[in-house]
């Protein structure tokens, strides 16, 4: 199908209802997938188990931006009857449709009404007048313009924001050299003529800074322990062994319970503490980025160096995904039906389909912060040790160039040159960092800016 070529991909689960079906697979995909097609029968209409997972499952959705919500009212080829004309007919869909839209507290533009078996007999027998009443062409045309294009939108976005990091840095770190390599090119040219007093004056101020320039090093190194000490805290609220000795008290006390009452109490003090991390985890996240931020802007301010943006840890899609899974544990822990479900099978599904879920949402938020805290030092640490490098060999050449006069005009034109590269260099990653920048319909040719075909 065009729209698999054109990227879309498509996870079909089973129906809640359908024999060995395992519905804690489906509702743990649910967050992750970039739009949810909810399936009804026209025939049957919104069942109450429909009802049951629209409400708990699919509708707090809605809150993202980057979740769509479409509801796929299928076989209304159920509802066709020769007897009666087409006018009517549609009538009767679309009150089916606008009910459904009611009930789900939907958009009805977000209904479509389709027969999918139609659609799939019309293509198949090349049958336009069946295909356009299938409807189904409606249904692919949303996929084509609104779902793909945010999945590709999405993909977009983590690539640019991963090279774009890249690219920051390297652009910092050439623009650094480009200054220094001018800074020498002004002092050595002022040096065309100046007796062995201006040059050792000069030695003596550049041999100045670099003693002041060390002792801020030793500052920021005093810094760096400083927020290596707060990362380990955020680490230690994010521990999955504090988290497994948690999951298996709560495994124990929901087995021994006598009471319904016992095991909700033991799910609802697992998310209480579970949520009480998070928080915690987030304020720790917010209090190390400003650290993080007072750090570099410290470094820059002290040594009038170019400024180099930190990259900070964001937090906010963890809170979301168990602000979710929350409302889904609350929603089964009042269920009518875990009450009336036998023991074992409670506190299988509950560790299945929600305790497993938080335990990811841990695992992956402390692997990100492990990462992002070995990474977020590091832009500074390579300007530190640049600077450094660059001041060392300014000694060297005025080293030299106190020797012999000879070597003052070699070590012009060897900085010249080196000037000459690096403002190559600059204005590459800068054409680069403009290209990856643009709006991604500005790489489509003109006839391919349309939406994709999808008949």
């Amino acid at each position: 199908h065009p729209l698999l070529k054109e990227g879309l991909t498509i996870l079909d689960t089973p129906g809640l209802n359908a024999l060995g079906s395992e519905p804690e697979l489906t509702l743990n995909m649910l967050p992750n997938a970039q739009a949810v097609v909810f399936v009804l029968a026209a025939d049957t209409g919104v069942t109450k188990s429909d009802l049951e997972m629209w409400q708990h499952h699919v509708q707090p959705l809605g809150g993202d931006a980057r979740h769509g919500r479409i509801i796929a009212l299928n076989k209304v080829d159920t509802l066709w009857d020769e007897l009666t004309d087409n006018k009517t007919v549609e009538g009767i869909i679309m009150a089916q449709a606008n009910t459904a839209a009611k009930m789900l507290e939907i958009d009805p533009t977000n209904v479509f009404p389709v027969s999918a078996q139609k659609g799939l007999l019309a293509k198949i027998r090349h049958d336009q007048e069946l295909l356009e009443r299938s409807n189904i062409l409606s249904l692919e045309l949303i996929l084509s313009q609104d779902i793909l294009p945010q999945k590709q939108h999405i993909v977009r976005d983590n690539i640019v924001a991963e090279i774009g990091t890249i690219a920051q840095q390297a652009r910092d770190l050439l623009a650094s050299r480009l200054a220094d390599a001018n800074k020498q090119l002004k002092e050595l040219k002022n040096l065309s003529g100046k007796n062995e007093d201006v040059i050792l004056h000069l030695m003596k101020k550049t041999r100045e800074e670099q003693l002041t320039y060390h002792k801020s090093v030793e500052s920021f190194q005093a810094n760096r322990k400083i927020f290596s000490e707060q990362h380990k805290i955020l680490l230690k609220l994010l521990s999955l062994s504090k988290l497994d000795k948690h999951m298996s008290e709560t495994r124990k006390q929901m087995t021994k319970t006598w009471t319904t009452a016992g095991m909700k109490t033991a799910m609802k003090e697992f998310f209480e503490i579970t949520n009480a991390a998070i928080r915690d985890s987030s304020q720790q996240v917010d209090k190390v980025n400003t650290l993080v931020q007072t750090i570099y802007r410290k470094f820059h301010q002290e040594h009038g160096l170019a400024e180099t943006k930190p990259k900070l840890f964001s937090f906010t899609k963890f809170k979301r995904d168990m602000e979710r899974l929350f409302i889904e544990a609350e929603a089964y822990r009042n269920s009518p039906v875990t009450t009336m479900t036998e023991q074992t099978f409670v506190v299988k599904k509950f560790f299945i389909s929600m305790v497993s879920h938080a335990r990811n949402i841990f695992f992956n938020a402390h692997q990100e912060s492990e990462s992002w805290g070995k990474a977020a030092m590091a832009p500074l640490v390579a300007r530190i040790k640049e600077h450094k490098d660059q001041m060392e060999k300014r000694l060297e050449s005025l080293r030299k160039i106190n020797e012999s006069r000879d070597t003052l005009q070699s070590r012009i034109a060897e900085l010249e040159a080196q000037a000459e590269v690096l403002n190559d260099q600059l204005a590459d990653i800068n054409t680069l960092m403009e290209t990856i920048n643009k709006p991604l319909d500005s790489f489509l040719p003109d006839d391919e800016g349309d939406s994709a075909q999808v008949a």
